[in-house]
């Protein structure tokens, strides 16, 4: 859980600064610190989540408990926890979509007003629903 809590607080700060610095309407600074934090919310939750915290619950936490521990409560754990992570990893994996959009947005001279990600930005192929 700790692990998974400081993989994930990796890119808040960056995209905190960011904000502060659309507030501050410093373009060039915000820009940059929104490139900045989408790759390193790709890194840490998109490549780092699964490379160390879903590995090693898949594969190595079966192998660190005795076989009569497995056949009881721990089996259970087992699938809710990994059923879990991949959940999580998933909606990341589905949140770098618009993350990816707003930055072409912003990189084709297109105004981003303010930072909420609306129906255009999250629908997949970009255009509103109906």
């Amino acid at each position: 859980g700790v692990l998974t809590f400081f993989i994930f607080n990796q890119s808040n700060p960056l995209l905190h600064f960011s904000k502060l610095a659309n507030y501050a309407e410093m373009t060039r600074a915000r820009c940059i610190l929104f490139i900045l934090f989408a790759a390193v919310f790709f890194v840490s939750r998109v490549v780092i989540l699964p490379a160390v915290v879903i590995r090693s619950t898949l594969f190595e936490m079966p192998l660190a408990v005795t076989p009569e521990e497995w056949s009881g409560a721990v089996v259970y754990t087992w699938y809710t926890t990994n059923a879990l992570l991949l959940a999580l990893w998933a909606l990341n994996v589905w949140w770098l979509g618009p993350i990816v959009r707003v930055i072409a947005r912003s990189a084709a001279r297109k105004e981003v007003k303010d930072d909420v990600i609306t129906v255009e930005d999250a629908s997949p192929a970009g255009k509103k629903e109906s």
